[in-house]
């Protein structure tokens, strides 16, 4: 048919709502993510811990079990409270979360920007910060998956097999996890985007954050070894979320960190350059010079 015989003609098909779109980009960010099998095998290696937790759990509130298994010494060791769960959090948001966030983010992000994809996300309803979300939001569900999912499945078990004094003397423990795993999610994950943004290769993006928990904390115990304080943990992002955790749980664990005006003030400093970073680079047109 020649080109002058055809008509525009208005789509009348149905539309899906604004919502909906937004979730285009995390339904594809983990369709890709989970379709290597070597980041599949890792994110079930993530969930060892909670199972062994959950064990330690079931053992706990089971004496007869521990003496039927001649291991009654482990019963007077192991104690569930708020240092378990606090140890607990720290292993998976600390460790296997920081570790599928080094690895994911830079998958996400870095290939847009490599490809100069960005334009033409951004030339469809999208706004930069609705994409940004999508991306996060990725590491969200894969870092919630990892942290607060598993350790409150846990804690829920030992409410279910405590006594009602250990309830009593633990009542925000939930809570504390669902937060304080937020807050690393968060931080961690708003940073190593910003990261992926500012280098645009992905193996340059994983180096460097991998660089950056290795020479922080170097740095930061130099900086209180020599000046005698806590300011050195102010550049290290695990030492901000310990300052945290460590007032949600209420916990002399973390009783190294610094305090939380500092981490407050480091965690607000941090998020703040990473947005900057991030809304530098995702932009509609980029002018190559």
């Amino acid at each position: 048919m020649a080109v002058y015989d055809q008509s525009y003609r208005v789509y009348g098909g149905a539309t899906t709502a604004h919502w909906q779109r937004l979730l285009v980009i995390p339904r594809y960010g983990l369709r890709d993510l989970f379709r290597g099998r070597s980041f599949l095998a890792f994110f079930l290696t993530c969930l060892t811990a909670p199972l062994a937790a959950a064990a330690l759990v079931y053992l706990a509130n089971h004496l007869p079990v521990l003496s039927f298994l001649r291991i009654e010494q482990l019963a007077q060791k192991l104690q569930v409270g708020a240092a378990f769960f606090y140890h607990l959090l720290g292993l998976q948001a600390g460790f296997f979360a920081t570790i599928a966030m080094i690895i994911a983010a830079p998958q996400l992000l870095s290939q847009d920007l490599y490809n100069n994809a960005i334009p033409l996300y951004l030339s469809r309803p999208l706004s930069r910060w609705e994409y940004l979300c999508g991306k996060l939001a990725v590491l969200a569900a894969v870092g919630s998956a990892i942290t607060w999912i598993p350790c409150l499945a846990v804690y829920v078990l030992q409410v279910s097999q405590a006594e009602a004094a250990w309830r009593a003397a633990n009542p925000g423990l939930g809570l504390a996890i669902f937060v304080g795993s937020w807050l690393w999610i968060g931080l961690f994950g708003i940073f190593s985007l910003a990261v992926c943004a500012a280098v645009k290769r992905r193996q340059v993006a994983r180096g460097l954050l991998v660089l950056y928990l290795i020479v922080s904390a170097s740095l930061g115990e130099a900086i209180n070894a020599i000046y005698g304080t806590t300011a050195g943990d102010w550049i290290r992002l695990p030492r901000v979320a310990e300052a945290f955790w460590g007032a949600l749980f209420h916990t002399q664990e973390a009783a190294g960190a610094p305090s939380l005006l500092g981490a407050s003030t480091a965690g607000a400093v941090f998020l703040g350059a990473s947005l900057l970073v991030l809304r530098k680079r995702l932009i509609a047109c980029e002018v190559v010079r």
